[in-house]
């Protein structure tokens, strides 16, 4: 065993592994119960929006998205148990899916979408850095998290609706750092309207990006009639 298989068998006696999903007794290297793995499905969202299906929005900051699963069902427990504990074998777990998605070479670091220190404080970690961290280990791209900034705030992300997610996204700004020319993969743990990922990414390319690809744990679906889906649209043609 390397290290760090060492150090989980380790924690293991002291701390039993639990799924990362539903919380069940699991044992020391696993990530997920069989039930809760084999659950999981993989979502095909539209690459230029990361919906399904696809928004119909032209322009957007990010060229290429890349998500793991539809947030519903286990995979949105996955997400909650990383937002509401500390177990981490979820946000590890997405990290593979979604390593394994991305193209060897595509991009020079990954840039988890930031968390204010007040947050930090309070949960302990930011499940995007973690997310980031374990995709970055599959990928071999290292992760910064000197580039971008959240001010604190009192609101919670999840109880705002759509347009004060747009106002709530003016809480991310950039740092001093400077990424001319370089290939950036931003990444959270789940694209609702996109705000947030749209915010960070434009910052990115302020900051002299290249070019920014979004990578996200879970997508929400949506629901809208078929004549705004490019699916469709291609269909028809």
């Amino acid at each position: 065993m390397n290290r760090e298989a060492i150090k989980a068998w380790l924690l293991d006696l002291f701390y039993p592994n639990r799924c990362g999903c539903c919380g069940v007794f699991i044992p020391w290297d696993q990530l997920l119960c069989p039930d809760c793995a084999a659950s999981l499905q993989p979502v095909q969202v539209c690459p230029h929006c990361g919906k399904v299906p696809c928004n119909g929005q032209e322009a957007l900051p990010y060229s290429r998205v890349y998500a793991a699963y539809a947030y519903a069902d286990r995979a949105k427990d996955g997400i909650l148990s990383l937002k509401r504990g500390h177990n981490l074998n979820f946000a590890m777990h997405l990290g593979k899916v979604l390593g394994s998605q991305i193209p060897a070479g595509a991009y020079d670091c990954i840039v988890p979408v930031p968390m204010s220190r007040q947050r930090l404080r309070e949960r302990g970690y930011n499940q995007a850095e973690r997310i980031g961290a374990a995709m970055g280990t599959y990928c071999g791209l290292p992760v910064r998290k000197d580039c971008l900034i959240q001010r604190q705030s009192k609101i919670r992300q999840h109880e705002l609706g759509a347009k004060e997610r747009q106002e709530h996204a003016k809480l991310y700004e950039a740092s001093e750092q400077r990424l001319d020319g370089l290939r950036i993969l931003l990444c959270d743990d789940v694209l609702t309207t996109g705000s947030t990922a749209q915010r960070c990414a434009q910052l990115l390319r302020q900051m002299g990006a290249a070019d920014v690809g979004f990578a996200a744990g879970c997508t929400s679906i949506r629901k809208c009639r078929p004549e705004h889906d490019r699916s469709y649209q291609a269909k028809e043609k």
